[in-house]
């Protein structure tokens, strides 16, 4: 799942981190044993590609996946649930590198196949950052189109 923490947003949904089998732990469990394993290997398997789809797309932006975990009947850890922290801050005086910036953060927030609320709320507070990006170059490139210097920005949506 991705969360904006100030300065900083996160990226979150759980995984697992495989130990070795306690002394004494039967090799194969059975019924609800067995049930309870297949679902916590099932949210491992989830939460470790969500926050790795995060960290992927973020790129330089975004922190590592991290885990919490949960010990399973077998003695194993597994991960149920994590996050990845991503820069959200705007780029100061630079108003196209923020447009850049924030397009990576909306594709690493949506970038796992199941995206949380609160992923869909990171994505939704960069795209307003965005757009104050886009006014502000519009603005500069108005001014600068005032006093000849022709410059001009990438002002997609």
């Amino acid at each position: 799942m991705l969360s904006a923490l100030g300065p900083a947003a996160a990226l979150s949904p759980g995984g697992g981190l495989d130990t070795t089998r306690p002394p004494g732990a039967s090799a194969a469990p059975e019924g609800e044993e067995a049930e309870q394993l297949a679902e916590l290997r099932n949210v491992d398997r989830r939460v470790r590609a969500h926050e790795q789809a995060h960290a992927a797309v973020g790129g330089a932006h975004a922190g590592a996946p991290r885990y919490e975990f949960e010990r399973g009947p077998d003695g194993v850890m597994y991960a149920v649930a994590g996050e990845v922290r991503i820069d959200t801050t705007p780029v100061p005086n630079d108003p196209q590198a923020t447009i850049e910036k924030m397009d990576t953060v909306i594709a690493a927030a949506l970038a796992p196949m199941d995206p949380s609320p609160q992923d869909r709320q990171v994505a939704a507070e960069a795209r307003r950052e965005r757009q104050r990006a886009v006014m502000e170059a519009a603005r500069q490139a108005h001014a600068d189109g005032e006093n000849g210097s022709g410059r001009f920005f990438d002002a997609r949506a």
